[in-house]
């Protein structure tokens, strides 16, 4: 599984021009709503994925997440440095393989199936 930021609204920055660190707030200014996806062939419905999805990686995947105006948070910033930071909804990537069974237990086909799931609103934050 990998994950990234599906950013909603601005990077937001601030430069730090003093002689010494500072702390910063960023607070984001839009809202926006973020679906899960999927893609190749697939035996198996969208609600069942997100709940294996779920169980398999210990995250609360979710068919959609609505990130809300207002969420806060504050970073240290060294003196002469900028901080930056994103905000919107976290994601997790996973691809596999769907594998069917016939009633006798043999396998019925296989096909790839790769699920785009939302599970959670936050910043990342850096400095540069």
């Amino acid at each position: 599984m990998s994950n990234s930021l599906i950013k909603v609204g601005p990077t937001y920055s601030n430069y730090n021009g003093t002689g010494s660190s500072a702390s910063m707030t960023l607070t984001n200014s839009v809202s926006g709503t973020v679906s899960v996806t999927y893609s190749g062939s697939s035996n198996v419905s969208g609600s069942v994925k997100l709940v294996t999805l779920g169980a398999t990686f210990g995250i609360s995947a979710q068919a959609s997440i609505t990130a809300t105006v207002g969420n806060s948070i504050t970073i240290t910033v060294p003196a002469g440095k900028t901080g930056n930071g994103d905000y919107g909804v976290w994601r997790a990537y996973v691809t596999g393989k769907e594998v069917y069974y016939l009633n006798n237990c043999t396998s019925g086909g296989s096909s790839a199936s790769n699920v785009w799931a939302p599970y959670r609103v936050g910043w990342n934050t850096w400095i540069s």
